[in-house]
């Protein structure tokens, strides 16, 4: 078994000799990238405070890492695209309303919520 690194992939050649007849089999696959793999995307989001009085505000503070790009959509139609490592956002809901942050990175997505009621 000969095994060589080809351009950051590992092949491996097996030659077996059998009556005369010479058989290879090249087995090649996709070797890592040298540990320099995109990590999943991850997000958190805060609301504060967490209650309102009717007119009043609520900051959302929203944390992104791996993101390419995060959105943050409230369940009373309301949405907000923040940069890749997130950032804060002041709201000032009507009623109850639930914040769905989504962070797409390039090997997936993460969701994250908050909810900021209103009295």
């Amino acid at each position: 078994m000969l095994t060589r690194k080809i351009a950051g992939a590992e092949s491996r050649v097996s030659a077996l000799s059998r009556a005369g007849c010479l058989s290879l089999l090249l087995i090649a696959g996709c070797g890592s990238n040298n540990g320099n793999a995109a990590a999943s995307p991850t997000v958190t989001i805060e609301a504060s405070p967490t209650s309102v009085t009717v007119g009043s505000s609520a900051t959302l503070t929203v944390t992104a890492s791996n993101a390419i790009s995060v959105t943050v959509t409230g369940t009373d139609g309301s949405s907000y695209t923040l940069g890749a490592i997130g950032g804060t956002e002041r709201v000032t809901p009507a009623s109850a309303t639930t914040y769905i942050v989504l962070a797409v990175g390039q090997t997936g997505r993460s969701v994250a919520a908050a909810t900021v009621t209103v009295n």
